[in-house]
């Protein structure tokens, strides 16, 4: 079976040449082929992901036509707007599936609205919520190395796709030949018919201001002095970052040069994810040379915009060697309302949230922020302290008097 699904696409006139020759490359060797022919990519609640290349098990521009023309099959059921929001990160090929998945949608009369560059998830929801769409598409692979691409699929709320929303989808799929079943127009036509559309100032300026009125306190950052050093781990967030920090008041910012700008083959780290040290290396020792506070995000996954700010605040009331441990325990899901702080709206709840996992606040004062839960860091950080409070007390009920115990401590220590 697999076989012949090769040799269909080998016969077939491929619009990527890089495909073809991929194809031509693996002539015979017959692992090579079943991996890319004997399953196809799954799409489920967070859509598709998988290696770039030819076959169905790969992501190219067919299993991503294939994958739009289930969810144009879903999304003329669900009346409405009948528009989709699209964007797209800094990965090879991102803008090229963006694209392709706003030319599939024109073909099937629904209208797109694109970002006209590089941005991350917060503002394809943002996008998708301020549009009232029924649905968002967002070309990213999140954390994965560079060879990865992948398709997630959100619904009108800005959220994943449910898991009921994304079986039909699926149907929807399977009934779509990858090479020929979906309805395809040019990108060019379906602008010029009207379909196709790029994100307005007016969403833009609309994300920036919601970021910037759940400030907890606004107008402290313009006073305070601070110097950052931030990375975009040449991923999308170079320019919404950069924005917001400037519009609360944090114009000294230096940037990692060699992370700076949108590059997907991610030349500075093998696996983009702020959880891995190589990540932050480079900020880190640049943080060091200037006694700056540093923080990364990778593909700008900034599901909070006002995370940083409130990590800003902390830092204010903490600076001094404060360590808290980095977790991700999924007991650990809730937020701490009392930030009043988010990046992006939490749709489905409408309630303030944090989304990082662990802060460190070291004696050259950098900030290291990578994914997780706040409250689990937090946690872990009172339970240490009231651990420790408890021993202390228990000591000197043992000894008689604080004296006495400090008199033991001094003897044996």
């Amino acid at each position: 079976m697999y076989l012949d699904d090769y040799k269909r696409w080998m016969d077939t006139e491929l619009e990527d040449p890089a495909l073809t020759e991929e194809l031509k490359g693996i002539a015979g060797k017959d692992d090579e082929i079943k991996d890319r022919f004997a399953v196809a990519l799954k799409f489920g609640t967070a859509g598709l992901r998988g290696v770039l290349g030819a076959g169905s098990n790969r992501m190219n521009i067919y299993v991503v036509r294939q994958a739009t023309q289930g969810l144009a099959n879903w999304v003329k059921t669900q009346g409405g707007s009948q528009l989709v929001a699209i964007s797209y990160d800094s990965r090879i090929n991102s803008e090229v599936f963006a694209k392709t998945a706003a030319s599939v949608l024109a073909a099937n009369g629904i209208k797109v609205r694109i970002y006209d560059a590089l941005m991350p998830v917060p503002a394809l929801s943002f996008a998708t919520r301020y549009y009232q769409a029924n649905a968002g598409i967002m070309v990213t692979a999140s954390h994965n190395p560079a060879k990865y691409n992948g398709y997630k699929a959100y619904g009108p709320d800005g959220c994943q796709m449910t898991d009921d929303a994304a079986a039909i989808v699926y149907d929807e799929i399977q009934k779509t030949d990858v090479l020929t079943g979906a309805k395809y127009m040019s990108f060019a036509e379906g602008v010029e018919e009207g379909l196709i559309r790029f994100v307005g100032d007016d969403c833009k300026d609309a994300l920036y201001e919601a970021i910037e009125s759940r400030q907890v306190r606004p107008g402290l950052c313009k006073t305070a002095g601070l110097k950052l050093v931030y990375s975009p781990l040449n991923g999308s967030g170079l320019v919404p970052v950069t924005q917001v920090l400037k519009d609360i008041g944090i114009t000294d910012i230096t940037i990692v040069p060699e992370q700076e700008y949108p590059n997907g083959y991610f030349t500075t780290c093998s696996y983009p994810n702020p959880e891995i040290f190589a990540a932050l290396e480079l900020g880190l020792n640049l943080a060091k040379e200037t006694g700056n506070i540093q923080f990364s995000s990778p593909h700008t996954d900034i599901h909070d915009p006002l995370r940083y700010l409130s990590i800003l605040r902390i830092f204010q009331h903490s600076r001094n060697q404060l360590s808290i441990p980095a977790t991700t325990d999924s007991k650990f899901s809730s937020y701490p309302s009392y930030f009043n702080s988010r990046a992006s709206f939490s749709p489905r709840l409408n309630t303030p949230r944090i989304d990082f996992a662990s802060i460190k606040i070291f004696p050259f004062d950098t900030i290291s922020i990578s994914n997780g839960h706040f409250t689990a860091a937090l946690t872990s950080f009172l339970a240490a302290s009231i651990s420790l409070i408890l021993i202390i007390l228990f000591s000197v009920v043992i000894f008689g008097n604080l004296p006495s115990l400090m008199s033991f401590l001094s003897s044996h220590l």
